[in-house]
């Protein structure tokens, strides 16, 4: 983080749009990781369709694909529009609106293995504090293109915000 009051966390930062943190630090990395250890299976959603096992199983795909791991193919509609959205995605600490649009492979349904998709939330985040950033610089995401590293981190940061503040964590 940058030299801020250090009793800030990074949470208090994007709620009082100070600054969005870099997922790519380890202290903002192991602080989400906390905030997703507290997610339980009994947690109800404060919007959308998904349960706590689901959004698990969304936020760990989503995940893979930021890391390169799964490729997903780019969608014609985010060959038009994808840019415009990401600019307005990321030139504010605004915390993400609820219910936007999923790319249909994100779309989760039917029973999940909520300890299995857990464990897969925990590290893949945890992993976020242990790259270099420009490994992220100039991937291409499968709605908004290819990104900066710190587009990246501003969408991953907020999105991985996003689904806790969706269950209240």
């Amino acid at each position: 983080m940058t030299a801020l009051n250090q009793t800030v966390s990074a949470t208090n930062l994007i709620e009082t749009n100070t600054i969005t943190p870099d997922v790519f630090d380890a202290s903002v990395a192991n602080e989400l990781v906390g905030r997703y250890e507290k997610i339980t299976p009994n947690l109800k959603g404060g919007w959308g369709k998904m349960n706590a096992g689901q959004m698990l199983k969304h936020v760990a795909d989503n995940a893979e694909m930021e890391f390169g791991d799964i490729y997903i193919k780019r969608r014609f509609i985010g060959r038009i529009i994808g840019r415009l959205v990401v600019n307005q995605i990321v030139k504010d600490d605004k915390p993400n609106s609820k219910n936007q649009p999923t790319h249909p492979k994100m779309v989760i349904t039917g029973a999940v293995d909520f300890a299995k998709e857990k464990e897969r939330v925990l590290q893949l985040v945890s992993r976020l504090g242990t790259v270099d950033s420009s490994e992220f610089e100039n991937r291409v995401h499968p709605f908004f293109g290819k990104m900066k590293a710190k587009e990246w981190s501003i969408w991953i940061y907020k999105h991985l915000d996003h689904h806790l503040r969706q269950f209240g964590v």
